[in-house]
């Protein structure tokens, strides 16, 4: 879809629009003074707030109705999907853009004082206008975390936010934010397990293909569920799981457990499991990153493992073609506890421990610690003392004199950026000054904390979470990356109306000191769906990686063996793509030594943070 919005032509309205969208993936409902065009993919719609309606194979009635019905913003909260929507109003001459709830469906738009572009393709924007520089915001967000959303890499080129639409009127492009109603944390019960049940499965039946499923599966919860319930729904031959095998440089499989639970579950629940090998001591494995970097650059996925990746995807696109649907189970830790249930809050090597452990951390962003930082007794919270102890070595911000909403912001900006997720972390990087940090820091506040700081409380605390989420950790490259090389990819996880669900799910639901299991709803179907065998083997020694049982570190082969490592070597280049690293706001004399250790192969061992930095500098000296 690409639209093109004349601001400086004085013409009739009709002739400054020019939208050009797929011809066999659209709908229009036209009245003489007013048209609203869809197009995307639609899953179902809320019917009269008591059922989840699913659309069948042709929507055109159903939506066409609907988009009659329903304004922009009742639209986006009643309809399920990735989509977008641009409504023509010719009588009032203006123009409203939007698209589904999650924004799952990237729309990137530009505008200058000539003219307005949206595309829900990077590639058409830059091919219209370039790339004119770089965000200097958005790169420290991105050697940091990663781009969030509203932003791009590139300058004045955004991405539409959570619940956001455009207006055109008059000449003037007006971004507008509508608000959630009914965002109170609720008493939940059985019967509300039942309804979790009934809006999960719907999440993902009506997203699933009749003729074939592939499912993503790691071996863990998230990626069985769905395998358990896509084979119950439509039999053992039109669902098949596909498991990525990453063969380190010294011959050892890195993900060994994942691979061993996903093949064992696989001919447990009678379905087949497809192992897509990828060998990091292969001497070819940097084509496939090279095949891969042009996309992740444009898209600013600065995702650690492209080889893997690319692999991935021809495997699919090569074996399956383009009609099977593919299931991946990302998101799913970040909607029931925010990320908190990766087994890695506290060492130990009890299961049930380390599950606990990851409670308590959660309970750090529960209503009753948040109620600790305001009153400021935080500090004497066993928890908190009990994590701070694991993590003397860190450093953390003293904010007992604070003022409240001072406060409230480094809470908040702990739970999205601390690199050990603790409350009151501080946030630093080596190649990034104290001072461009404290000037990104009022950037971030103005930008993406100052709506949530000023109205978050108690009884609200889980959405404002949710929002958070929403703009930075479900960003995340390991989920946007696989919308940009599948077409049919389904994330059942990203589900608004599971998102309301779980936004409103109180902590005593898995996420604070009660006895309730992290994804407690989650699991506690699981219980109904998944034979006990099932059970015993992802609960069964280690979750996935050799690094769980040893030292192991993964960006080691990623960044500093094999072939890839070579051809990062043979491309990186910073002098090419010096100019963007302001040198008011990045160390540049420490990237240097850092790109200079690194071609000399005095680097022996690599942070996360410093293999997405390398990942970056490589892209730049590419496409810069």
């Amino acid at each position: 879809m690409y639209l093109k919005y004349n601001l400086k032509k004085r013409t009739d309205f009709g002739k400054r629009i020019w939208l050009e969208y797929p011809p066999n993936n659209f709908y229009v409902s036209g009245a003489k003074n007013k048209k609203i065009i869809l197009g995307g993919k639609f899953y179902y719609f809320n019917s009269n707030g008591l059922k989840n309606i699913q659309f069948g194979s042709d929507p055109k009635k159903q939506l066409l109705t609907l988009a009659r019905k329903y304004s922009p913003e009742n639209f986006i909260n009643n309809v399920e999907g990735e989509y977008w929507g641009v409504e023509i109003n010719y009588r009032n001459q203006s123009l409203k853009i939007f698209s589904d709830k999650l924004k799952q469906l990237e729309l990137y738009y530009f505008c200058n004082k000539d003219v307005f572009l949206l595309s829900d393709n990077i590639k058409e924007i830059i091919n219209e206008v370039g790339i004119s520089g770089y965000d200097k915001n958005s790169l420290i967000n991105a050697i940091l975390l990663y781009v969030p959303k509203g932003h791009m890499l590139f300058k004045g080129i955004h991405r539409l936010k959570y619940n956001e639409t455009i207006k055109m009127t008059q000449g003037k492009i007006i971004v507008e934010n509508f608000k959630d109603k009914d965002v109170e944390i609720a008493e939940y019960a059985e019967k509300d397990l039942l309804r979790y049940n009934k809006i999960f499965l719907n999440s993902v039946l009506s997203r699933a293909s009749s003729k074939l499923n592939l499912v993503l599966s790691s071996g863990g919860w998230d990626s069985i569920m769905l395998l358990a319930i896509l084979k119950e729904r439509f039999g053992r031959n039109k669902v098949i799981g596909v498991t990525v095998k990453v063969v380190s440089s010294d011959g050892r499989c890195f993900n060994k457990f994942e691979v061993e639970k996903a093949k064992k579950i696989g001919k447990i629940l009678g379905i087949k499991t497809d192992i897509v090998e990828v060998d990091y001591g292969g001497k070819e494995l940097h084509r496939k990153f090279e095949a891969a970097t042009e996309n992740i650059f444009l898209n600013n996925l600065f995702f650690l493992a492209p080889a893997s990746w690319q692999t991935l995807v021809d495997h699919i696109k090569n074996k399956y073609g383009k009609d099977a649907v593919v299931f991946q189970g990302e998101a799913s830790d970040s909607v029931h506890n925010y990320g908190f249930s990766q087994y890695i809050s506290l060492p130990h090597d009890n299961k049930n421990f380390l599950e606990y452990a990851d409670k308590m951390k959660n309970y750090l962003y529960s209503p009753d610690f948040f109620k600790k930082v305001k009153d400021n007794s935080f500090l004497k919270d066993t928890v908190y003392k009990i994590f701070r102890y694991f993590n003397q070595n860190k450093e953390f911000i003293d904010v007992e004199k604070f003022s409240s909403k001072e406060k409230i912001y480094y809470y908040l900006l702990s739970f999205v950026f601390s690199d050990v997720r603790l409350p009151f972390r501080k946030i630093d990087n080596e190649f990034i000054k104290e001072s461009a940090l404290r000037k990104f820091n009022n950037w971030l506040k103005k930008e993406y904390f100052q709506e949530v700081v000023e109205n978050i409380n108690e009884d609200n605390l889980y959405y404002y979470f949710a929002r958070l989420y929403a703009d930075f950790h479900l960003q995340n490259h390991s989920i946007r990356i696989y919308k940009t090389g599948l077409d049919n990819v389904r994330f059942p996880y990203m589900d608004s109306n599971l998102f309301r669900f779980l936004y409103k799910m109180p902590q005593n639901f898995g996420r604070g000191l009660d006895f309730n299991r992290t994804k407690f709803p989650l699991k506690r179907l699981a219980e109904k769906i998944l034979p006990e065998e099932v059970f015993e083997i992802i609960e069964r020694g280690p979750h996935s990686y050799l690094s769980e049982v040893g030292k192991f570190n993964i960006c080691n082969e990623y960044f500093l063996q094999g072939s890839i490592y070579e051809y990062i070597k043979k491309t990186i280049d910073f002098e090419k793509c010096r100019n963007i690293f302001d040198v008011d706001v990045f160390r540049l004399n420490e990237i240097e030594s850092f790109v200079k250790k690194f071609k000399q192969g005095k680097i022996k061992n690599i942070s996360q943070t410093e293999a997405r930095f390398l990942l970056i500098l490589t892209l730049l000296s590419i496409h810069a």
